[in-house]
């Protein structure tokens, strides 16, 4: 384990906000989850920093013993001053309590999981070697300040002193005396007696004893050189074909799409939370839906469980608009149902499926990077249930791990290039949200308004509202009994209102609200998120009319604020495979929450890996083109999904831009999906919407060329707040002009425009 001690005042932070957690629940009671809530940052940022608590133990050891030390020898070089043995070490037990004293009842906390001589926290421990070696260090300085001149008997001397100090500190953690006297009365008498411990060898067998009380010390392992040691500990260990880290969506569809297609292989998936828990990405289209279907969740499963999605809508707001049926308005209509999904269920629905399958997943398994090794063929990773530590060797390490990219982060850096502008997001739950149907629309469509993620757009960025069915209060007994029952039934499905009451899992109606804003274009939500909400609320009264008389959910999903929020989501990773480890989904690269790409995309990355992982575990000799096929494939769809996104930003300028854009990616992802429809997830479906064809590549550049050339000229002219749709009417004429024939040539398949 590394005790490497971060530097900035925000890993001071953490560190101060974990003390007080512990000092209030305990160590073993509190997570890092819980402690990224009480910051209000993203749990894969203090992942980023700390990916154990025990890292965070060993940071406020190193912290706490330099401040103690450096008191302690601050003491020493003090003027004037005549230093003997028991002086000497009553400032070195004073240093010591002086600075844990603030942080007594956290310590305590700390130290019930330190007594146990298997934890890595214990002070004895071999991962303790580097604060103990600093300890040692200043007491053997001392002892030869103090006249024991031979090297050897002052390290022995100076490891006993040490031992006494520890006894000190565990008496001091225990002391109710008032003004803590008896600890005091304590560190005189052990200062006397450290008087006399250079005259311990003189005693009959002092050795043996010392060498008795200093066995009790784990010494830090030699390391032999990593090559050599990765090869024979590989050689001894468990053996799986393929570790993939991280049990979310993308994780269990690969490992068992894998397992479905060549049941021979070995899959172990390691994912860091005990149970599944709420994460953002609810929003789910077709190619993720006929994924999961193809690796047997019925589809009338996740018609029980969630609410239906028929499509996707588009409004253009503008302060003017006092609310949204006088907006410009665009809906892509469904190529077949889709759900808004809640993603502990839907998490916990592929996790269970998966071990069906014969997938092995360990949950509450944390992945050790600094202490694995990747080598093609050869990998072994580290992990910990616990305090238990494990290792497996794999011919393959796969990251699924989404936004923590637990092996992406250890092996290489993200990029953000090919990307004109940054976007964040802000987003809250809220009940009695005023429902879209109750207003009167000017045009048809083929559903509820409801049922379509719908996206209000304005130049800055856009919102989304996204209704929901929470199963959040039920609870995980009940919830876990009733996916099981989903899972292995043949027969017809009940409703959702007879599972609820036979499994005892209740339900309610939210919706989840966020804005996800450009960051080349809004000056707030870096500083101030539920302000940022706030100010574009207030700007376009279009949303606040929608929000008017809702209720602001504070704790639905545990979560320490309202408001959450999440800076900068677009990067990629320069390279998606290397020597023994291969990045899908969101580890592999995130384009942004609008239009739904992540799953979608997801998905796709994830069956591509699978077909490379089979042509290499089948073809040993042909481990590296397999790797080469899907990198090539994974960086061709992430630019293609890049440019399709930022068109989509861009036509925010213009109402008649949204719309045309809209018609223009809805064409080409209609005409793929009507030729595959009905079948299998196949080798087609990663052709995510049609966008690699190489007809739709023209288009789609040019559209980018010509949109992003106005955004420049027009910047330069016009301050952006300055900015209204009359500045790019010429952008509009470009972009009719260029996709007219396209338009008209396939009408029927924009079926909003056919039946307005």
């Amino acid at each position: 384990m590394s005790t490497h001690t971060p530097d900035g005042f925000e890993n001071q932070q953490i560190l101060d906000a974990a003390l007080i957690l512990w000092s209030e629940k305990g160590y073993a009671n509190s997570s890092l989850r819980e402690l990224s809530r009480r910051l209000g940052i993203g749990i894969s940022t203090l992942y980023e920093q700390f990916p154990t608590k025990e890292h965070l133990v060993f940071c406020l050891y190193e912290q706490l013993n330099r401040r103690a030390l450096e008191g302690f020898q601050t003491k020493l070089a003090e003027p004037e001053t005549e230093l003997d043995l028991s002086t000497g070490f009553r400032w070195f037990l004073d240093s010591k309590l002086a600075v844990l004293e603030p942080h007594r009842e956290a310590m305590i906390a700390v130290f019930r999981e330190a007594i146990d001589p298997e934890s890595t926290l214990s002070p004895l421990s071999a991962q303790a070697a580097e604060v103990r070696g600093a300890n040692l260090q200043v007491l053997d300085d001392l002892f030869a300040r103090c006249g024991i001149d031979e090297e050897s008997d002052r390290g022995r001397v100076a490891r006993l002193a040490w031992m006494l100090h520890l006894v000190v500190i565990l008496y001091w953690l225990h002391d109710r005396s008032e003004g803590m006297a008896n600890t005091k009365e304590i560190i005189g008498k052990m200062a006397e007696l450290s008087g006399l411990l250079p005259l311990l060898k003189m005693l009959p067998e002092a050795d043996a004893w010392m060498n008795l009380l200093q066995g009790m010390v784990q010494e830090p392992i030699e390391e032999e050189p990593q090559e050599q040691a990765a090869s024979r500990e590989a050689a001894q260990l468990e053996h799986y074909d393929v570790v993939v880290v991280g049990a979310g969506p993308i994780g269990m569809l690969y490992a068992t799409w894998l397992k479905m297609k060549r049941p021979q292989s070995s899959i172990l998936v390691l994912d860091r939370n005990l149970r599944t828990t709420h994460k953002i990405g609810e929003s789910t289209l077709s190619g993720f839906c006929k994924a999961a279907r193809s690796v047997g969740i019925r589809h009338e499963a996740m018609q029980r469980l969630f609410f239906p999605k028929n499509g996707l809508g588009f409004f253009h707001v503008h302060a003017g608009i006092k609310e949204l049926p006088k907006a410009s308005e665009y809906i892509l209509e469904t190529f077949d149902e889709t759900f808004q999904v809640e993603r502990r269920v839907m998490d916990q629905l592929l996790i269970d499926n998966g071990k069906q399958k014969g997938v092995s997943v360990i949950q509450g398994a944390t992945v050790e990077m600094q202490s694995s090794s990747l080598e093609m063929d050869r990998n072994v990773v580290a992990f910990q249930v616990g305090q238990r530590e494990f290792r497996v060797s794999a011919s393959l390490v796969v990251d699924a791990s989404g936004p923590a990219r637990v092996v992406g982060r250890h092996v290489q850096k993200y990029a953000e290039d090919k990307v004109s502008f940054q976007t964040s997001a802000v987003w809250a739950y809220f009940r009695n949200v005023r429902s879209l149907d109750s207003y009167n629309w000017p045009k048809l469509a083929q559903f509820p308004r409801d049922e379509y993620t719908q996206h209000i757009c304005f130049p800055e960025g856009w919102m989304w509202y996204i209704p929901l069915v929470s199963w959040q209060d039920s609870p995980d007994t009940n919830l876990q009994q009733m996916v099981n029952y989903l899972l292995q039934t043949d027969d017809p499905i009940p409703e959702r209102r007879e599972l609820i009451d036979r499994f005892g899992c209740p339900t309610e109606e939210i919706v989840s609200i966020g804005m996800v804003l450009r960051q080349d274009r809004d000056q707030h939500l870096r500083d101030d998120p539920r302000g940022a909400f706030e100010t574009y609320r207030r700007r376009y009264p279009a949303i606040d009319q929608l929000l008017k008389g809702s209720e602001l959910l504070s704790s639905h999903y545990e979560t320490p604020t309202a408001f959450s929020s999440r800076s900068g989501f677009r990067r990629h990773a320069r390279q998606v495979t290397g020597n023994g480890w291969m990045l899908i989904g969101d580890a592999a690269f995130f384009v942004d929450p609008l239009i739904s790409p992540g799953l979608t995309s997801g998905a796709a990355t994830a069956y591509r890996a699978v077909m490379a992982t089979i042509q290499a575990l089948d073809n040993p000799e042909q481990w590296q083109a397999a790797l080469v096929g899907y990198e090539d494939y994974a960086h061709q769809l992430h630019d293609a999904l890049e440019r399709d996104n930022q068109l989509v930003y861009m036509s925010f300028n213009h109402p008649e831009a949204l719309e045309l854009i809209q018609r223009f990616q809805e064409i080409d992802a209609r005409k793929h999906f009507c030729e595959h429809d009905g079948q299998e997830y196949s080798q087609e479906d990663m052709n995510v919407w049609g966008i690699l064809d190489d007809k739709y590549q023209g288009l789609q550049k040019e559209l980018y060329a010509i949109m992003s050339r106005a955004e420049q000229q027009v910047g330069v002219e016009v301050p952006v707040q300055e900015q209204s749709a009359r500045d790019y009417e010429p952008m509009v004429l470009q972009i009719k002009e260029l996709l007219a024939a396209h338009l008209e040539e396939f009408a029927s398949l924009n079926p909003y425009v056919q039946q307005n």
